[in-house]
């Protein structure tokens, strides 16, 4: 029975098993830069928020992540979000991307969702070579 006021714990499927989320801490470092540019709360928490959404599977190979935010005067007069996001790896390297935008909300959105994309492809590729190493057959052997 539930109480007057709280809503039933939803279902999922056709069952009646409430679903349930597991999260998983992970020591991941998350560093929000501003240069020439102060960082409100609000703006570190949706930077948190679209790191944690894009990067939640690949977190244990990630051991520190630096988003830095800086103004950019456009050559035509108008003015933009210069957005840098830094990954660095557990195992070692970088990668490192970049985004302009007007507004520095989108400038992360889109850099972010970039690099997620960048990151599944070098971490496909590292897999494969790995798997390649292993299928060879030591020289000298027939």
């Amino acid at each position: 029975m539930v109480p007057a006021g709280a809503s039933e714990p939803p279902t999922g499927g056709g069952g009646d098993r409430p679903t349930s989320r597991i999260h998983v801490e992970v020591n991941m470092q998350l560093d929000v830069i501003g240069r020439d540019l102060e960082i409100s709360e609000a703006l570190s928490r949706h930077a948190e928020r679209r790191v944690g959404f894009a990067f939640d599977r690949v977190a244990d190979r990630i051991e520190r992540i630096v988003i830095r935010l800086s103004d950019m005067r456009s050559p035509r007069g108008g003015e933009s979000r210069h957005c840098q996001v830094r990954i660095e790896l557990e195992r070692g390297g970088a990668l490192v991307l970049e985004e302009h935008d007007p507004c520095a909300y989108t400038a992360i959105d889109r850099t972010v969702g970039r690099m997620k994309h960048v990151l599944k492809e070098h971490l496909h590729r590292r897999r494969t070579r790995r798997r390649e190493r292993r299928r060879e057959v030591p020289g000298g052997l027939d």
